[in-house]
């Protein structure tokens, strides 16, 4: 009589083998996917800095005046006041159309408490203009004159929770890196209380956009980091980012260069 022998139910180790292969295979392909998500994000916000840069530039050239500054907007797009576009009857006015409120004309956007309204009516008048995409009310967050709330009155950026927010310093702020002043755009997490100014960066980012737009230094040029207690982690000094450091410590200010 022949003996018949069993056969283990297990798997054998070639089987165990190609099952680990395929294991691996997906991991690194998890891996190599979020690097690219996360490379596209970082790109993404380089190319929103210059294009806000362009829209404020076609704006004045259009227009003659900076969008949120602009004396005479509701010329164009009538007031949201229903009257002179001026005063707090106006700039207290959250708009759903283009309607909007006139700026001081002096082309310095939101450089003094009566004025932050200007900040926000900055991304209404470029989105009047068809400039940049978007619908924006006009007007300050519930936070505090200058709260920038993502994605109502100022625009949001890829990077889950952070955004964009603007205004002018006729020179530099002690929380400021550096010596920048002018027309300011400033790129964060959303603030509860300000603009966009809390850690939405690791370092490494930060480096990699400033090196690509300026000169890679975080305290020099026209792209500076933004500093205060809670991003003390970003940077050594003004000339040096701390690349070590893998949890999100930048947030920056990047100069428009226009009036």
């Amino acid at each position: 009589m022949r003996r018949v022998v069993s056969r283990s139910d297990g798997f054998s180790l070639v089987e165990l083998a190609v099952v680990l292969v395929v294991i691996g295979l997906i991991v690194g392909g998890v891996a190599v996917g979020q690097s690219l998500i996360k490379a596209a994000e970082v790109r993404s916000i380089q190319r929103d800095l210059q294009r806000y840069q362009t829209a404020t530039h076609t704006f004045y050239e259009r227009y003659t005046a900076m969008p949120g500054d602009m004396a005479n907007a509701t010329s164009y797009w009538g007031a949201a006041d229903a009257g002179d576009g001026l005063g707090v009857d106006c700039t207290a006015v959250s708009s759903t159309t283009a309607t909007t409120c006139n700026g001081s004309g002096d082309n310095k956007i939101g450089e003094a408490a009566g004025y932050y309204y200007e900040m926000f009516r900055y991304w209404q008048h470029l989105a009047n203009a068809q400039m940049v995409e978007g619908t924006y009310t006009g007007v300050t967050g519930s936070g505090s004159t200058r709260h920038c709330t993502l994605g109502t009155n100022c625009p949001k950026s890829r990077v889950t929770g952070t955004g964009f927010s603007v205004q002018y310093y006729a020179a530099a702020d002690a929380s400021f890196l550096g010596s920048i002043k002018g027309t300011l755009l400033f790129y964060g997490a959303s603030n509860s209380t300000s603009v966009t100014n809390s850690a939405a960066l690791i370092p490494e980012d930060a480096w990699s956009i400033d090196v690509k737009l300026d000169d890679g230094f975080p305290g020099h040029g026209d792209l500076q980091q933004y500093t205060n207690a809670t991003l003390a982690n970003c940077i050594t000094d003004a000339s040096t980012f701390q690349l070590s450091v893998k949890s999100k410590a930048c947030a920056f200010i990047y100069n428009l260069k226009v009036k």
